[in-house]
């Protein structure tokens, strides 16, 4: 070749060798043009998700006015993040130039799980030719005196860092390739840093050029999500510290990749997108539905109100669904097959028969009490088969038996985790099988009196396709898909609850009204040419949070707090000036005391933990000037209302056991005060009003907690404490701690969950003790241990709970019966005053008022639709429903005669005139 080129004359040389030139430069440009970063270059794989906005400042200001944002601002956790990010717009307002900057330019926030139960965010910035304009920026912080901006090296690059004010929170950047990466997570930047040095390949969103191509024509204006699947068991289980990553593990292989645009509404967040497959990769999850036709879901008569979470699968083509399902399974635990086939040889039962039954749909749901239940639409012959299958089993096992309830023969198939061996692992949560046949459905659940609960269930009529309020969820909606996930996250609660780490179930518990404002949160994918189109909805109340006056009621005054409030308002009428002061405590442990009638914070003092039962307003010195007693965990408390101690106070906890409740005694009603705790190891112990035990107490000691705080009474003169366990034994103790005869007394079988009610007659000076089971059978006894009186009060709900509320001092009580989403008010004699019911399950808090010249009024509070109804004894409802997330106080006002209310909702403290 070379000898060939020599030969060419001169100027065929020229042209030659030139035509080379411009091949070489051409394959240059392209080379690196080609190798240009982009910020899939930059982001580690451990990414869970990724958000792309385009004119990030616009799209801020339009997201801070959406409702949904709003409703979890209260929590800290998201509103300390909007604070940073309202200081960053606040900054970037003031530099038209960067300003310019961010309004061409797309942004990139990349999630990542930086520990088993925290998150963390990587922010890039394409800079091109703008980093000048990025450098002035940047040089603005560092010549601001409120902030300290320091450099370090890493791996050979430069990290600059920002802290404001001598905070432990930095924010560190570096710039590379003409790309801003920067974080509040030093991890997080380094696993950059090191990702660009080892030289890895980029984060692979897809390894198909056509989903590319597909993504980027499918692509909104404004917010792109981009989701890794490989990394959402993580992020799904990190509330449970990784304890539930197995639960949520059939969502690793889900699809390749999947991303969405989003959309926002007054009622619901909603997410609407596509997920990618490789093409007949049976590692994916969602080619089981690659030719399958979606169908409506027409199972929702058996599908029952106390479901949490529910999965339903349709298909038309049920022996290649099941071929594929089977395919995946066994693609993940490369044992499912031959598990298939050595249960159907030990049994001697055809399986795979029994599947050809199946017919276009699969449901399977999750209790709020955790139980399982798994709904198979089939042909008749299959309950037939599934006979078969029990008395095989039964009798290979030795164990198992058939019952019969409400006239259902239900089958015990006592195979471990049945269905999971004949359908995969999303189906698993059975020790044991009980399965029912209910119209043309299968129905199998995991324990018998689950089975017998969900047939119950159905003959009340108590399913999704007669609930108001499923009915309207169901209808947002699409109505046809191949996959659908339902979470209610009012019923799932308690079971996250219940299996978080204790990080967790305290941010849970601060924040529940938070994160339960999302009422329900769905999944539906549905078959689409090449990929599947997907769309998640986060689904809201549809009434605004108000705080500002109604008809009925005449806003006085709001104060707003940094946290949530964790206790319900205090209220005491300051003896000097006779105006009302309010205490409360908020969920970092604050104490504030706050003036009528202006909203003034007289005190703020932080006592390093939650408040035990009551606050207990005293006189010791007898000036008419208060003190509050109230208890943490590991301390007794008495402070002045300007929140110094008083000398004595704080005690410690005695002997080192958790404080559980503290009262304030005052038993001859000359301002002596005494102070009773009970705690964690059951005891008893009294002190005096100067911090010391009290002469002549002999510690008592119940054996088990108090249920509830102990009760000082009067009888005849004599003074007495009276104290209920937790497994319902009544202890009564004389002024010095000894224990009356006929005590301890057993009243109560099982769980209590009602404090005892002291019944004091004045004339004769006489006091009684009435104890009520959560079943309703109410026990009435005297000081001798002697029981005067048993009453009965008859259910009117299937699955309720009864209870005692009213005002002791003037010996005026209720019973109630309630369950999640109704309650009833009977008097005395039995006789129904007032009937609620509520649109969605939660805790119900009832309270009775009776003030001179105003009326006797009954307040009913639920937890998570945050309102507070209030009625007359008649049941008429006295005015509309008040936004409230505790427990209220009513107060007569002298000025206005009017009745002033004040209540708590979430992180704000208000008073309202009632007109």
């Amino acid at each position: 070749m070379m000898k060939f080129f020599q030969q060419l004359p001169y100027k065929y040389k020229m042209i030659t060798g030139g035509m080379l030139l411009i091949i070489i430069v051409a394959f240059s440009f392209w080379f690196f043009r080609a190798k240009q970063p982009e910020v899939w270059d930059f982001i580690p794989d451990s990414m869970i998700l990724t958000i792309e906005s385009q004119n990030i400042i616009q799209n801020y200001t339009f997201l801070k006015k959406q409702d949904f944002l709003n409703s979890f601002s209260s929590a800290e956790i998201v509103g300390d993040l909007l604070k940073k990010v309202d200081f960053l717009a606040k900054k970037t307002s003031q530099d038209i130039d960067f300003q310019q900057l961010l309004q061409q330019k797309k942004m990139y926030l990349s999630i990542h799980l930086i520990s088993r139960e925290s998150l963390g965010g990587i922010f890039y910035l394409p800079l091109s030719n703008e980093k000048e304009t990025f450098r002035k920026f940047v040089q603005k912080f560092q010549q601001d005196p409120t902030f300290q901006p320091s450099m370090r090296m890493y791996q050979n690059f430069q990290i600059n860092e920002i802290r404001v004010n001598n905070k432990e929170e930095v924010f560190s950047f570096f710039i590379y390739n003409d790309f801003f990466v920067g974080s509040y997570s030093a991890v997080l930047l380094e696993d950059v840093i090191r990702k660009i040095n080892e030289g890895h390949d980029r984060f692979r969103l897809t390894r198909n050029k056509r989903t590319q191509d597909d993504i980027q024509k499918l692509k909104s204006e404004n917010f792109v999500l981009y989701v890794n699947p490989r990394r959402i068991p993580d992020f799904m289980a990190m509330h449970s510290a990784g304890k539930l990553a197995y639960f949520f593990k059939p969502l690793e292989n889900f699809a390749e990749t999947a991303f969405f645009n989003f959309q926002f509404s007054k009622e619901m967040l909603t997410l609407l997108g596509y997920g990618f497959v490789e093409e007949n990769n049976s590692a994916h999850f969602l080619n089981v539905f690659r030719e399958q036709q979606a169908q409506v879901f027409s199972l929702k008569s058996y599908i029952p109100n106390q479901t949490a979470a529910l999965v339903h699968l349709t298909f038309h083509d049920n022996e290649k669904f099941i071929k594929d399902l089977h395919r995946y399974y066994d693609h993940q635990n490369n044992q499912f097959l031959s598990d298939l086939a050595a249960c159907q040889s030990y049994y001697n039962i055809d399986i795979n028969s029994f599947l050809q039954t199946l017919s276009q749909e699969i449901a399977f749901a999750i209790s709020d009490k955790n139980d399982k239940f798994l709904i198979l639409k089939t042909t008749p012959q299959a309950f037939e088969m599934l006979k078969q299958f029990a008395q095989k089993a039964q009798n290979t096992e030795k164990k198992g038996s058939n019952k019969v309830f409400a006239g259902k023969t239900i089958l015990e198939i006592p195979i471990k985790e049945f269905p999971a061996t004949i359908l995969g692992g999303l189906f698993q949560g059975y020790s044991t099988c009980f399965a029912v046949q209910v119209g043309d459905c299968i129905i199998m659940a995991n324990r018998e009196q689950a089975m017998n609960s969900l047939l119950e269930a159905m003959r009340n009529g108590e399913m999704w396709h007669k609930t108001h309020k499923n009915k309207n969820f169901m209808q947002k909606l699409s109505q046809k898909a191949n996959f659908s996930l339902f979470v209610q996250t009012e019923k799932i609660w308690d079971v996250f609850l219940q299996n978080a780490s204790q990080e967790w179930q305290d941010l849970m518990t601060r924040y529940s009204a938070e994160m339960q404002h999302v009422q329900y949160f769905t999944l539906q994918i549905n078959r689409a040419e090449s990929y599947f189109s997907t769309s998640i909805h986060l689904i809201f109340p549809s009434e605004n949070i108000a705080t500002n006056s109604t008809d009925n009621y005449k806003n006085i005054y709001n104060n707003s707090f940094k946290t949530q409030l964790h206790t319900s308002p205090w209220v005491v009428r300051n003896l000097i000036d006779k105006k009302y002061e309010i205490a409360l405590q908020d969920y970092n442990n604050n104490v504030y005391l706050i003036a009528d009638p202006n909203g003034q914070i007289i005190m703020e003092r932080n006592v390093g933990g939650a408040i035990q039962g009551d606050i207990f307003f005293t006189d010791i010195y007898k000036n008419n000037k208060y003190q509050l007693a109230f208890a943490t965990p590991q301390r007794i408390y008495l402070i002045d209302r300007l929140g110094r101690n008083i000398e004595g106070f704080p005690l410690p906890a005695p002997q080192g056991a958790n404080i559980r409740h503290l009262i304030a005694i005052d038993f001859e009603k000359n301002k002596n005060y005494n102070f009773l705790i009970t705690n964690s190891l059951g005891q008893l112990y009294m002190y005096d009003s100067k911090g010391q035990f009290m002469k002549g107490w002999q510690t008592a000691r119940l054996g088990v907690e108090a249920a509830f705080a102990p009760k000082a009474l009067r009888h005849q003169g004599k003074y007495y404490i009276a104290a209920l366990t937790q497994t319902g034994r009544i202890f009564l103790y004389d002024r010095e701690g000894n224990l009356i005869k006929g005590f301890p007394l057993q009243v109560i079988a099982g769980k209590v969950s009602n404090p005892l009610w002291l019944n004091y007659n004045r004339q004769d000076d006489n006091t009684s003790l009435i104890a009520l089971t959560e079943n309703g059978q109410m026990t009435e006894v005297n000081t001798r241990g002697e029981v005067l009186k048993v009453q009965s009060f008859k259910r009117k709900y299937g699955d309720s709970k009864f209870l005692l509320f009213g005002n002791e001092a003037l010996n005026e009580w209720f019973v109630a019966e309630k369950d999640e989403t109704r309650v009833a008010i009977y008097d005395k004699n039995g006789d129904l005053l007032i009937e609620k019911g509520f649109s969605a399950e939660g805790k119900i808090i009832l309270q009775y008022f009776s003030i001179e010249e105003y009326g006797k009024i009954v307040a009913i509070t639920h937890e998570k639709e945050a309102q507070t109804y209030l009625f007359d004894l008649k049941g008429n409802p006295l005015a509309s429903s008040l936004k409230s997330t505790k427990a209220i106080d009513i107060k007569p006002d002298v000025i206005s005669q009017k009745l002033m209310i004040y209540r708590v909702f979430r992180n704000t403290f208000s008073t309202f005139l009632m007109n």
